[in-house]
């Protein structure tokens, strides 16, 4: 699945470069829960507020840090295509 097979849909999204700040700033102005991490069209994952102020083994990360540090840590849901 690739950002643009989702049509018609509006979904807030970021790329893994940005920082858990302007993630944060996202997420409370759209007044959701998550963010779809999205790199060259391709969904990489979602992040929530709570994966970004604790993740792995409670392991905080800093405000400048990139979301795509949180990517692929457990809790945090990454997406891997399938292939045939």
């Amino acid at each position: 699945m690739n950002a643009s097979g989702v049509k018609g849909t509006s979904a807030i999204h970021c790329g893994p470069a940005t920082t858990v700040a302007e993630a944060l700033r996202l997420m409370e102005a759209a007044h959701v829960h998550y963010l779809v991490v999205v790199e060259g069209g391709r969904t990489l994952g979602l992040i929530t507020p709570e994966s970004l102020t604790s993740y792995g083994s409670g392991t905080k990360l800093d405000r400048r840090d990139s979301v795509g540090r949180a990517l692929g840590e457990p809790g945090i849901w990454t997406y891997r295509e399938r292939r045939a």
